[in-house]
């Protein structure tokens, strides 16, 4: 084989294969087994780091499903509200009970955290503190109470608190197939409440504590006994003296445990210092923070969850103070950042199955003769004002919309995600591109079918020589005769 005069615009492969320096054969063989050694791990690394990818997909529905678990409690709530407050200044000015709660508690507790540990302590020593007969008791009735246009006096109870100065608790349960589900559209959707609070003496209305008027209001909290987070944390404060409609947004957010990264909380085991609550996302991050100042301070202090029951929590000197919240604001660089770094040391798992209830409430005020009228209450027209203002509420709530969120991985890898791969790896590594792949198969191809046709020429002139040296034989052997 001869080498070519002109090699210009011959490729590589060509070159190395017919040219006679086996030298630069023999390398370039070396270098291809090399690629091809190079493509197979490349190929093996990808199939086994299988891509995980989230899809998500929201849909809407207005059909039938479970309508939340209700609860709706009296409470006088230690803070300025939105309602009515020009009305508690003029009326009532600031207390001088104690200014340094007063002017701290202006801001966010989580400026100075002594003094969210210090407030935690007074509002334990207040909730604790013993009740006076006739002083404080209080009764929250329901005057009516309907759902979808029924009476639901059937699936209300009553739900004692505790550790609340004022006990009283409507809970409303669903799980009664019959009042389960509910419709989004029609006349009588959603519950509707009519509820009136009496308290024994009115000039327990107004009292005060850490510099604040209190608001006399109810609250309501909403949640799903399949759900796997805490909802009692959240407290919504419904006024006195008002109808107060509350439209709920529903959403479900559903992961796959299997293929996401979450953690299904309602089959969780361990130590649960919230007695009256399930597990949940809330509760395994505070559950975390109580069990690390058990561990590690002298004394606990008195946040949620309250261990004074097992515990003494008369934290009083500083190295206790310092321990706890040291602990619960461990990245604290400045006392007037206004949200420090917060706890990283605990950590929980994301729920795969959790509901978010939004509500949006829009407050009006009572109809005083509408509801003297209704009532048929009798007397001075300023005092059953007053009256109805302190005692009397409306609460609507109704499902507005619903959303379902579905998040789960799966796991990506195909043929054209892998050939893309493997190119892209070694156009970036070793300069080439997919001209060079084209001739490594080159390669391959010419070896093969150049091999074929040697074989065939071979045998084909080993043919002809034999047929040549038999006619050769016999036309000597004519000779000779």
């Amino acid at each position: 084989i001869e080498d070519f005069p002109n090699w210009s615009g011959v490729n590589g492969v060509t070159q190395a294969y017919y040219s006679k320096n086996k030298k630069i054969l023999t390398l370039w063989i070396l270098f291809i087994i090399s690629m091809n050694l190079f493509a197979v791990y490349s190929i093996m690394k990808i199939y086994t780091n299988k891509k995980l990818v989230i899809k998500m997909r929201t849909t809407r529905e207005t059909l039938r499903d479970e309508f939340p678990y209700v609860t709706i409690c009296f409470d006088i709530i230690y803070k300025y509200d939105n309602f009515d407050n020009d009305v508690i200044e003029k009326n009532n000015s600031q207390s001088s009970y104690d200014d340094y709660f007063g002017s701290a508690m202006k801001y966010s507790s989580f400026r100075d955290s002594k003094m969210y540990i210090r407030y935690s302590k007074y509002m334990h020593s207040l909730s604790t503190m013993p009740r006076i007969k006739n002083k404080t008791s209080t009764n929250l009735l329901t005057i009516e109470c309907n759902y979808q246009g029924v009476n639901c006096e059937k699936i209300m109870k009553l739900k004692e608190e505790e550790y609340t100065l004022y006990p009283n608790c409507l809970l409303f349960d669903f799980t009664n197939e019959k009042y389960r589900s509910f419709l989004r559209t029609g006349r009588n959707f959603g519950l509707s409440l009519f509820v009136s609070n009496e308290i024994s003496e009115i000039n327990q209305h107004y009292q005060k504590a850490l510099g604040y008027n209190p608001v006399l209001a109810i609250y309501y909290s909403l949640n799903n006994n399949k759900d796997a987070r805490d909802f009692g944390f959240y407290r919504n404060i419904i006024p006195l003296g008002y109808e107060t409609n509350i439209p709920i947004v529903i959403s479900r957010e559903i992961r796959n445990s299997d293929t996401s990264e979450c953690y299904n909380y309602n089959e969780q085991k361990g130590k649960n210092y919230f007695e009256e609550h399930s597990n949940s996302f809330e509760s395994c991050f505070m559950n975390c923070l109580r069990t690390k100042e058990l561990n590690e301070c002298p004394s606990p202090t008195p946040f949620n969850p309250v261990a004074c029951s097992n515990y003494s929590c008369k934290c009083t000197t500083e190295e206790c103070l310092n321990c706890s919240s040291n602990l619960i604001f461990p990245e604290r660089k400045d006392s007037k950042l206004f949200r420090p770094e917060f706890i990283k040391s605990c950590s929980c798992e994301y729920p795969c199955n959790y509901y978010i209830y939004k509500t949006s409430p829009n407050y009006a005020k009572l109809h005083t003769k509408n509801m003297i009228k209704r009532l048929n209450l009798k007397g001075n027209y300023d005092d059953l004002k007053a009256d109805i203002e302190a005692n009397y509420a409306i609460v609507n709530l109704f499902i507005k919309e619903k959303e379902i969120v579905t998040k789960r991985q799966v796991v990506v890898s195909s043929s054209a995600n892998i050939f893309s791969d493997i190119g892209n790896t070694l156009s970036l590594l070793l300069g080439l591109g997919m001209i060079n792949l084209i001739e490594i198969f080159f390669f391959f191809f010419v070896t093969c079918f150049s091999t074929i046709i040697f074989y065939v020429k071979r045998n084909a002139i080993n043919f002809i020589l034999h047929a040549f040296d038999y006619n050769k034989n016999t036309l000597h052997h004519f000779i000779t005769y």
